[in-house]
């Protein structure tokens, strides 16, 4: 008999997503950090994440939203250019 196992948060391949997927669930929760995540790969493009400007760019995008999401898009952004990525205007 086998046994339904627990609902998990998505995981998309990639060295800066995977970072910013673990930060994300612990202030969103996975549920929302699931739901984010597809929002976004949707708007970048279902990519790799591996780069710190990759990690600015999801970081931009939780910045247009609101409340949590952007709290935590300005920690992943702060995140990204301590490790090396340039803001382009």
């Amino acid at each position: 008999m086998s046994q339904k196992s627990p609902s998990r948060p998505m995981v998309i391949l990639g060295k800066m997503l995977l970072f910013a997927q673990e930060r994300m669930a612990k202030a969103l929760g996975p549920r929302r950090t699931e739901e984010v995540l597809r929002s976004a790969m949707t708007h970048l493009g279902d990519r790799r994440l591996e780069t710190p400007q990759d990690l600015l760019e999801l970081a931009k995008f939780m910045l247009s939203a609101e409340g949590l999401v952007k709290s935590v898009g300005e920690s992943l952004k702060a995140q990204a250019l301590l490790r090396g990525a340039n803001e382009r205007n």
